[in-house]
């Protein structure tokens, strides 16, 4: 047998502490009863070395253990203490280990299997399946043969399928072969007939190991389970002896899972509800419950669970609609499973429910302060008592002459939802309506089926909610109407004589209550209607205290009234950064007299806004409005915010000319140097360098003019799609292999104008902050899709307007910023990185660019969460084309045509000349504009082309150019600037496609820009 067969064959045993030990030493199999013994669980030890295990001498002794013998020693062991350890030689090499805590005789002889069959309940046996079918059984444990076989016979080779019982051989044979096909387990159970025992039910299961040739060689046990079986059928049988007395029960079983849902059920459960049986399986009882399951409830229903028996009261809903009382009891059974006994109590408890309905009315108008207050808890009460749907209390309305809606209450939602909703805001008049008509009789209305009344203003919601009935009771006081109390529900009768007394009853009392609060209400409705909080305030024990507060404290602070008269109110709602100054701000006894002060407050939802709290004294309180400033504190925020980055930005292009202005002379001399140095001079690197410190200092340059929104850009109308995708592979090697990068582009996203070239300068400087944010790799995200945005988000984003925007998402899995780092991230020079690993303007760019390109940039981030980037730009129609790019071969650079050079900085003028002549133009060269007109009048010096500066004294290079093109109406022209787009339309350059060259620039940039506007040269030309 194989060293996997073995090992697969020891893993199964559980009665011996067993390891197998491979040719080299190592351990291959450790069973759960060795780790049981040596307190060494199989994962530390498969694959070690056995002397890892500090066990003895057993390392030495190995190599003389032989296949014909077995030797037993005793090792102290740390662990575990003193054990004996058997071994044997595997003749394919290898060794067995037998572990016991104390000292035992054991045979040392016979095959290793033969050992291990003699502790195993059942057959261990091996076979395998011939070509022709038929089967070869190579080992079958002796044990099991000698106590289930007479002398003589043979359980060998298909011999032993004799003893399967003929009607499941088939089967048998059909589940090894499939097994075999997939190679997994095999699995079956079958009857077998064996002489000493019978018919028995047996369990056979093996797994295959590959063998010679590919031929699948099997290894298993089987073991009987007659006795398991005939368990089973007790408890069938059980079973069904338990269903009989279920089904004669006299009161409704439930039987429910661990998930709360039914499985089973009487025939008296399914007249209780009504539901067939099917219907009511797989329901659970939560949603048998007119509304979402209370608290109280739930709790118990999952103490079932936990404890022997719980019991409560609740209501349950009919198939019909109809809502009954019921009793329950829930029991938890022995397998786990739920089993209820529910009673109909209905009747019991509608006469309880009517008694306290009366003392629950006079508690409600007795501790109420308003209508407003009084009318939902009243009309809960009412529709508890008496089964409503829906109720809603109406009061006259004096001027206009209709009876409007004062309060609702409702059971659940959807349908009954909106019929709630349309009570609210429809009005009755005298005579229309269920309300109407209890205001024109002043008597109790009922009204069955609603449907069919006349003039019922909401029978076509209420039928749609299931509601056929409804009922109208009358507030009268002193002889006249003052309101009335209106119903809806399902199976709502004409009240009997006790009822119609408890509603006149009812009635007068709210009618009073109506009287004596309507001066109060009036007074309650000018305060609300104010846009300040009116409040009164005491200071108790050195805290703030709320004696009376208006009822739109509610719009405010998303607190109710009542939330805000609790004592410690004002500690929970202001923030803690400025509750010092409001305590201090209320010294007790209070002496000063008004007073003014403004500190942030915490919305329920916890939004914090800016409240304006003026008070003054009166009697022994404090007398106050507050009033929400949050919007002016805001703008007052975005105006400083803004001032701060223009300033910024003003500091940034005031430099951009003079900086520009020496770097072109810094790469023009540099670059010359270098096309002229000899490739082998040692000399030639150091220009380099120098030529590099230049370039790196103008993309500074352009990075502080980005930032301050005042670069030159070339705006096309762009694919934000396929731009991304064509920097996707660039992208991939920018944030290196431990990133992934996911692109979720939106499909038929819409166009955008922006610089091409700054866009993908935004993309790759955002691409580098993910990446540092995720040394240990993570994944970036970058998504589109098209958004609309109305007037009140663009009010909150004043630099975008309403209508379609194209949004960008980059989003990181990287470590995140805390809020004092992120309030600081798009200012110039602030970096969290290293020294020298980062200068501060990566992200100061990107927000001058998003800027500059009527955009928004937005960023959500916490640490530990990852960062995301939100670019919002105006989105254009998709039928607008691409701007063409430029793409294709590009002309020779090299010229002969004459420019006419216009440069007031000599030193800049002298550089620009020498790079000219190197590319092959003829140069003629002026400081002013003056200059240059009066040398275009010699015919001699007929320019082909004008190269000049756009800022220059006297004369800007636009109105250069104009002048010239009087004498040359064809004459180009191409301008050159360091200065910003604000200077260049201050002095005439606002036309974008005009051939534009930034200072600082190299040859090569200059030649291409005038071979661009010149065209391919002339034959003969240069």
């Amino acid at each position: 047998m194989s060293i996997a067969a073995l090992s697969t064959l020891l893993d199964a045993l559980d009665d011996e502490a067993l390891a197998l030990v491979d040719g080299n030493g190592c351990i291959v199999a450790w069973n759960r009863a060795a780790e049981t013994l040596t307190r060494r669980a199989a994962t530390d030890v498969l694959g070690t070395p056995l002397d890892a295990l500090d066990l003895g001498d057993l390392g030495r002794i190995m190599p003389g253990v032989s296949p014909t013998r077995s030797d037993e020693v005793t090792v102290d062991d740390a662990r575990a203490g003193a054990l004996r350890v058997r071994l044997r030689a595997l003749p394919e090499g290898g060794h067995v280990l037998r572990f016991r805590a104390a000292p035992a005789a054991e045979p040392s002889d016979g095959a290793a299997l033969t050992r291990l069959a003699a502790v195993v309940p059942g057959l261990l046996f091996s076979f395998r399946c011939r070509a022709d079918g038929t089967f070869e059984f190579p080992y079958m444990s002796g044990q099991f043969l000698r106590e289930t076989l007479p002398g003589g016979v043979s359980f060998q080779g298909d011999a032993a399928l004799s003893f399967v019982h003929p009607d499941d051989l088939d089967g048998v044979l059909a589940s090894i072969g499939r097994a075999g096909r997939e190679e997994r387990e095999w699995h079956a159970e079958f009857r077998v007939r064996l002489p000493q025992l019978g018919e028995r039910c047996v369990e056979g299961r093996a797994v295959p190991v590959p063998g010679a040739e590919g031929v699948l060689v099997w290894y298993g046990a089987l073991h009987d389970v007659e006795r398991r079986k005939a368990a089973e059928l007790a408890l069938a049988a059980s079973a069904a002896k338990f269903r009989s007395y279920v089904e004669d029960a006299p009161f409704a079983l439930f039987v429910s899972g661990d998930d709360g849902r039914i499985v089973d059920c009487n025939a008296a459960a399914v007249e209780l509800l009504g539901y067939p049986a099917a219907a009511l399986t797989g329901m659970s009882l939560a949603t048998l419950h007119p509304e979402p399951l209370p608290a109280t409830v739930s709790a118990s229903l999952a103490a079932a669970s936990a404890v022997c028996r719980v019991e409560f009261d609740e209501q349950m809903r009919r198939a019909d609609g109809r809502l009954i009382d019921i009793q329950l009891r829930a029991v938890r059974m022995r397998d786990g499973q739920t089993l209820s006994f529910v009673q109909d109590i209905t009747q019991r408890r509608r006469t309880q429910r009517r008694e306290r309905l009366h003392s629950e009315v006079n508690r409600v108008l007795a501790e109420a302060q308003s209508l407003h207050e009084a009318t939902p808890r009243l009309l809960a009460a009412l529709c508890g008592a008496l089964g409503w749907d829906l109720a809603a209390v109406w009061v006259i309305d004096e001027r206009s002459r209709v009876l409007r809606c004062r309060g609702t209450w409702h059971r659940g939602e959807g349908a009954i939802e909106a019929l709630a909703g349309y009570t609210r805001a429809v009005t009755f008049a005298t005579g229309v309506g269920l309300p109407g008509r209890v205001w024109a009789t002043q008597k109790l209305v009922h009204v069955a089926p609603v449907c069919a009344a006349s003039g019922c203003l909401r029978a076509e919601l209420a039928t749609a909610a299931g509601l056929d009935s409804a009922l109208g009771i009358p507030v009268i006081v002193d002889g006249r109407l003052e309101g009335v109390i209106d119903a809806l529900g399902r199976g709502i009768t004409a009240p009997d004589a006790p009822l119609r007394a408890l509603f006149a009853t009812l009635g007068d009392q709210l009618g009073q209550f109506i009287a004596r609060r309507r001066a109060q209400d009036a007074a309650e409705r000018f305060l609300s209607s104010s846009p300040a909080v009116i409040y009164a305030l005491r200071v108790e024990a050195g805290e703030l205290r709320t004696t009376w507060i208006s009822d739109n404290v509610l719009a405010l602070t998303g607190d109710s009234r009542e939330d805000a008269l609790a004592p410690d109110w004002w500690a929970r709602r202001v923030h803690p950064a400025d509750l010092p100054a409001v305590r201090a701000a209320h010294p007790w006894p209070y002496t000063a007299g008004a007073q003014t002060l403004e500190y942030r407050l915490r919305r329920a939802d916890g939004e914090y806004r800016w409240v304006r709290d003026e008070k003054r004294p009166h009697g022994g309180e404090l007398i106050g409005a507050l009033s929400d400033v949050s919007e002016r504190v805001r703008l007052e925020d975005q105006l400083r915010q803004a001032q701060k980055m223009e300033a910024i930005g003003q500091l940034a292009a005031g430099v951009a000319h003079d900086f520009n202005n020496l770097l072109t002379v810094i790469l023009g001399y540099s670059g010359l140097l270098i096309a002229a140095a000899d490739p082998h001079d040692p000399r030639r690197q150091q220009l380099v360098e120098i030529r590099g410190a230049g370039e790196r200092a103008a993309a500074l340059t352009r990075q502080l003019l980005a930032f301050s929104r005042k670069q030159i850009l070339e705006p096309r109308i762009v694919d934000l799609n396929e731009a991304l995708t064509n920097i996707e592979r660039m992208l991939h090697r920018l944030i290196g292999e431990n990133i992934t990068l996911s692109l979720a582009l939106a499909p038929e996203l819409s166009r955008v104008r922006v610089d091409p070239v700054q866009f993908e300068q935004v993309v790759m400087n955002l691409a580098v902050n993910a990446r540092d944010a995720m040394p240990e790799g993570g994944r970036l995200t970058i998504a589109t899709r098209d958004v609309v945005l109305d007037a009140e988000a663009c009010r909150r984003c004043p630099e975008l307007k309403p209508g379609r925007h194209t949004v960008i998402v980059i989003a990181d899995t990287g470590c995140g910023m805390p809020p004092d780092v992120q309030a600081h991230i798009f200012e110039p020079f602030f970096t969290t990185k290293e020294s020298g690993k980062g200068t501060g303007l990566g992200l100061a760019t990107v927000f001058g660019i998003v800027r500059q390109s009527e955009g928004r940039i937005e960023v959500a981030t916490a640490p530990g969460a990852g960062t995301c980037f939100t670019i919002y730009l105006p989105a254009l129609d998709r039928s607008g084309a691409p701007a063409a790019d430029g793409a294709g071969a590009a002309p020779s650079a090299r010229g002969g045509e004459t420019v006419l050079l216009v440069e007031d900085e000599e030193d800049v003028r002298q550089i620009t000349r020498l790079m000219l002549e190197q590319a092959g133009y003829r140069v003629v060269e002026a400081a002013t504009g003056a200059q240059a007109l009066a040398l275009a009048a010699d015919p001699r010096c007929t320019p082909d082309v004008l190269l000049t500066d756009v800022v220059m004294p006297e004369m800007s290079g636009r109105e250069l150019a104009e002048q010239l093109r009087l004498r040359y109406p064809k004459l180009q022209a191409v301008f050159m600037s360091g200065y910003t787009d604000a200077a260049m339309v201050k002095h005439g350059l606002v036309d974008l496609d005009a051939a534009f060259v930034n200072k600082p620039f190299a040859v090569h940039t200059l030649a291409a820009k005038l071979r661009e506007v010149l065209g391919p040269g002339e034959p003969g030309r240069g």
